[in-house]
């Protein structure tokens, strides 16, 4: 069985259900929408519920993150991706605000 690392932010992964587990949420790349990639627990497969993936068992965000379609089993070490955290300058601070128009 073929083995992957794969490195997810941490604010994207979500609580393994009694079907799967290794839950990622992603962003679609040309909606607003969300969706949900996940490793089925029995089978070992990926699957996303996206319409793609539903009516084929293939879909660009299981490709996007490398993993297989049409239920292949893969196992994938995750690592979360934690925010990195900068003291800012002052100078810096009121880039951000003025390049943005946010007030932190």
């Amino acid at each position: 069985m073929a083995r992957m690392n794969l490195t997810i932010r941490a604010e994207d992964r979500l609580p393994d259900n009694s079907q799967w587990t290794n839950r990622i949420q992603i962003k679609s790349s040309s909606s607003n929408s969300l969706y949900i990639i996940a490793q089925n627990k029995g089978r070992r497969g990926w699957g996303c519920d996206c319409k793609g993936w539903i009516y084929h068992r293939s879909c660009k965000h299981l490709a996007a993150l490398g993993l297989p379609a049409h239920e292949i089993p893969m196992e994938v070490t995750m690592h979360s991706m934690e925010p990195v955290i900068k003291n800012l300058t002052a100078e810096e601070y009121d880039e951000i605000q003025t390049t943005t128009g946010t007030n932190y």
